[in-house]
């Protein structure tokens, strides 16, 4: 359990469960992956990595990141904790984006977002969530990834147009204090 103060003053926190300020950021390509490996995971087991088929721990997901939200100024962190210190990615929200073709924006990477609260609500449920079932029900909006990882579109599939968008404005490396 954590809290983290944003750019803006305001504080978050993870201790809440579920947490406004939680967010899963995931490669749509490790979603694919893990239902490719089982199509019936549900949707708990690969957050937490672990293959019920073999009642084993399967990593799903390889990236050690933590993504927190600001809902005072909408700012995205995607914290790395790693030996000899942190990694700090900053990313700001910015309402008005500038037109781009929709092939280009297709061709990115695209990435899975949902709130720790989506989360909590799909597994609460008794049975637990398929993870294809919970993937296909946010659907609305997809989300696409520069190569760089400079900007993230978030793209309104009904309106078939980018709603916003998130620049990264800063990586800082943080050393521990016992390196």
């Amino acid at each position: 359990m954590a809290k983290m103060a944003c750019y803006c003053g305001a504080s978050m926190s993870n201790v809440d469960c579920p947490s406004e300020n939680v967010l899963y950021v995931m490669n749509k390509d490790r979603v694919q992956s893990a239902l490719k490996y089982n199509s019936q995971i549900t949707l708990i087991d690969f957050i937490t990595n672990w293959d019920s088929l073999k009642d084993a721990k399967k990593l799903f997901i390889s990236e050690d990141y933590d993504f927190w939200y600001c809902t005072q100024c909408k700012r995205v962190y995607q914290s790395e904790i790693k030996i000899g210190g942190n990694k700090l990615a900053v990313y700001t929200y910015y309402p008005d984006v500038d037109p781009i073709d929709k092939e280009v924006l297709f061709s990115m990477q695209e990435l899975i977002v949902f709130t720790d609260i989506e989360e909590y609500d799909a597994t609460e449920k008794d049975p637990p969530t398929l993870l294809a079932d919970f993937i296909s029900s946010l659907s609305a909006k997809r989300y696409f990834i520069t190569d760089d990882g400079s900007v993230v579109y978030a793209y309104d599939c009904e309106n078939e147009c980018v709603l916003f968008s998130y620049h990264s404005e800063e990586l800082m490396e943080i050393p521990s204090s016992d390196a």
